[in-house]
Formats: C-alpha cells, structure tokens, sequence
C-alpha cells in the first residue's frame, strides 16, 4: 500500500495530522493608547532610543540612534507555558527596517539564552535558534541562502519572493521533548510558508533548548556605529498549543492561620509572590489566583484580593511557600506595598464572627482573565504580587483571610 502524503501545512513539525483546533495560551495586540505594561517588559540603552505606541496603526515601535551600544527591547512578562506533547505554534506580526551596517533586529519566541527568531541584518534575512544547553549562549545562524524548505526568494516551490522590510506575519512551531524539531515560517500571498527546519532529532546529544516555556520577544540593536537612526515595529502576537490538553499546575494554599490581624483602617495583612530565584535560576514560573476566603471578630470588615503590577515600597518578611517544590513565597505580617498599578480581583464582605470566600473573577469559563496571572520582572527581581487587604466598616476588625493559588512551570 502506497503511503499517503500530506501537504505541509497539514501537519505539524513532528509530521503529526492537524485534525484539531489549537488552544491559545498567549495572545496580545496594541490597542487603547497604551502599551500594556502589565504584559510586557521594556528595556533601552542609548541617547537615541523610543518605545513609543503609534496609535494609528496599533503598534509599538522601538527605535535606537546611531550609538555603537545603542538597543530597545520589548519582551512578554509572561514565559509562555507549554504543555509536553503538544506542538506550541507561536505567530507575530513584525516589521524590519531597512538593512544597515552594524544593525540587527530579531523578532520571535524566546530570551537571551533560549529561543527561535528571524532576524534582519546587514546581510539580509535568516533564521536563528538560540541554546544555552553548553552552558553558554550558542546561536545557529542559517540565511536565506541556505533555507532548506523554501528561500522565498522566487525559485523555491511557492515561487514567492520575500520583500523582507515590509509588514511580515512570522511563524514557529516546535515540539519540545527534548528533541524534535524546529519549524520557521512566514504567512505571504494568502497562505503559511515553511521556509526552513531544524532537526536536533538523532544529531544532537541534548536538548535543542534549555526550556520551551519562553517569552516573546522584539528587539533591535547595534553592533557598532550605524549610519542612522534605525526601527523595529512590534504589532501583535499569539502563542497556541495545537491540541486540546488542560495545563498542569500545582495548587497551594496560604494564610494568616489562627493569627488575626487588627486595624482601624485599610491595611494588608496577606501577600504572596515569587521568588525571585529558583532552584539557582531565575524565577520564570507564572501563579494563577484560584480563590479566597476571609473571617473576621469584632466589627464586619471588607477584605480585598489585589493584584499588584510592579510593587515597591514593601515591608514585610517572607517564608517559602514550599522549601523544595514551590518557587513561590508569602507574608503574614506585610503592612505596607505600593505598586505601578492595581487591580481587585476578589472582594469579600464578612460580617463579624462569619467567614466568607471567593474565587477567581473570570465572567466565563472560556475567557482567560490575564489579571489572574502574576509573573517575574525582566531581570527577576520583582514579582508582580497578590495582596489581601482589610478595611473595617467601623471600629476595630480583626481579620484572618486565605488565598488559593496554582503554580506553573
């Protein structure tokens, strides 16, 4: 019996079927004047450089002066989970500027040490994967040239010729158990074109990447002095995972226990973050708010779960929520915290002698509400936080409250 070929964008990089609809994990587009700091990290050095939302076209454009250390970086706060076993599709909207001298601009899937990206430099276009499995950051560059699928440059199957420094939605689909391999891809004239792979399968003696579960990520640099001004636009981007499994995470509980907390006034009184080191590396883990609970002597009080983007100002001492499996870690006795900005994500009204809960506040079961995620900083050092705050309605309320989290890898 003859064997059955499928065309390519039928099957996923393994050579798997694609008879199901992805879930997307990840998703962001620019829209409503802002540049939604709470999602994403931005970086930049030099005299030159924005980060600036043009609001015309919905995209963030990053650009950097002529300085030979000049670069902007705009990457997701979140390292975008996945999920053993199924294929993680990541797709983005970008535009290169004009190629120059001592200038290079990546866009794709991934951080300093880890990832995949296209990239556009003085040389043109080409494809990289990034690993640090040595030990050290080692990138395997490939150029259009040497494009094993199609060059896109008019003589390969599609007979499409790429215009590399027009609007370009990207793509990349790998399956990461340790091997398999790496798909690059780019959507013109109507249709997905995969233009280049990478086998690590029966080559390589470890993993192709460290981690699969990485950021997206814009950034432009240069390498020396250029001979103007150079730009990179960032419009919109998605990560799915092409199956229909459910996440796996770990749940945990926290609390002020036995122990009551007292004031007259609004103050917190129970915080939970991560860790800014795990198990000797940064901590890239994500917490999902799943749930609270409150109880209250004395007067009624109102408790309320927040959400707090960018904290500072904190005073509190923190315990490990797990000594050896959790990268998280939680305050009792917190008293002050600030933060960029906040968000409520539970309230409880609990009459005294009463307890009270509450769960997570998504409006549907199929709507991900983003604000019941907390994540690492771009150096990770500063976890985004949930707070328990207690007001009482007069007087004095003593309170002790508990929250429900479930931990990511």
């Amino acid at each position: 019996m003859a064997a059955i070929k499928f065309p390519i964008n039928s099957i996923d990089s393994t050579g798997r079927l694609l008879v199901s609809q992805g879930s997307q994990v990840f998703h962001h587009k620019n829209l409503h004047g802002d540049r939604s700091p709470d999602d994403w990290s931005e970086r930049t050095s030099g005299a030159g450089e924005t980060i600036s939302l043009n609001t015309d076209t919905s995209s963030v454009e990053l650009t950097i002066g002529t300085g030979a250390t000049e670069f902007a970086l705009r990457q997701s706060r979140e390292y975008i989970r996945y999920i053993p076993g199924d294929t993680q599709s990541v797709s983005m909207t970008t535009t290169f500027s004009e190629t120059k001298a001592n200038n290079v601009q990546e866009a794709g899937y991934g951080d300093d040490e880890d990832g995949v990206f296209f990239i556009s430099d003085e040389n043109g276009l080409a494809v990289v994967l990034r690993t640090s499995t040595s030990g050290s950051v080692v990138e395997t560059v490939v150029r259009q040239a040497d494009w094993n699928i199609d060059k896109l440059d008019g003589t390969g199957g599609s007979r499409v010729q790429v215009n590399a420094n027009r609007n370009h939605l990207l793509n990349f689909d790998f399956l990461w158990l340790g091997a398999g391999p790496v798909r690059f891809g780019m959507v013109l004239e109507d249709k997905l074109i995969w233009c280049h792979t990478i086998q690590s399968d029966n080559d390589l003696q470890v993993p192709f990447m460290k981690t699969p579960s990485l950021p997206i990520r814009y950034k432009i640099y240069n390498t020396g002095v250029t001979a103007s001004s150079s730009m990179l636009i960032e419009t919109c981007s998605s990560v799915d995972s092409d199956g229909q499994s459910i996440p796996g995470g770990y749940g945990h509980s926290i609390s002020n226990g036995i122990v009551l907390r007292s004031s007259t006034v609004r103050i917190p009184i129970l915080a939970i973050r991560l860790k800014n080191i795990f198990k000797s590396l940064d901590n890239r883990r994500t917490m999902m708010f799943s749930g609270a609970s409150g109880y209250v002597t004395g007067n009624a009080g109102y408790l309320e779960i927040m959400r707090v983007h960018n904290p500072s100002a904190i005073t509190a001492t923190w315990s490990d929520v797990s000594l050896d499996d959790s990268g998280m870690e939680f305050s009792t006795d917190i008293t002050a915290v600030t933060g960029t900005s906040q968000q409520l994500m539970t309230p409880l009204y609990v009459p005294t002698g009463s307890g009270n809960k509450g769960n997570k506040n998504d409006s549907q079961e199929n709507v991900i509400n983003r604000h019941n995620f907390i994540f690492q900083n771009f150096e990770s050092d500063n976890s985004d936080m949930f707070v328990c705050y207690m007001t009482p309605f007069s007087g004095t309320c003593n309170a002790s409250s508990a929250m429900n989290v479930i931990e990511f890898e």
